[in-house]
């Protein structure tokens, strides 16, 4: 099925690149030359969620997990999954985990 193969495949390659600060929704259907509104659609129709969405919670999801598991800097971890602004990172993390980056590390750990 050539939709499950298109989602399957921008998965794989959002798994690779979420570290690049660039990549986003715009470069991945560049590099799979697939239109944005063709892949868009039918990612969220397989998967349930946006595919911008998708790319968040996969660069929040490694955070989380760098932020229990090294001694990275706050701002090395938001580095290391393509966030450039420290600023930004601590709000969009602490929406999506309910804690600010150095809360989190001290209840995992």
């Amino acid at each position: 099925n050539l939709p499950e193969y298109y989602v399957n495949k921008a998965i794989e390659l959002v798994r690779v690149n979420y570290g690049d600060p660039n990549f986003n929704v715009h470069k991945l259907c560049k590099i799979m030359f697939i239109s944005h509104s063709y892949l868009s659609r039918i990612f969220k129709s397989i998967k349930g969620e946006t595919l911008s969405d998708f790319i968040i919670m996969m660069r929040y999801k490694k955070a989380a997990q760098l932020l229990a598991n090294t001694d990275m800097t706050i701002k090395q971890v938001a580095s290391s999954v393509g966030v450039k602004d420290e600023i930004h990172f601590y709000k969009q993390f602490k929406k999506i985990w309910g804690k600010t980056p150095d809360a989190y590390r001290k209840t995992v750990r």
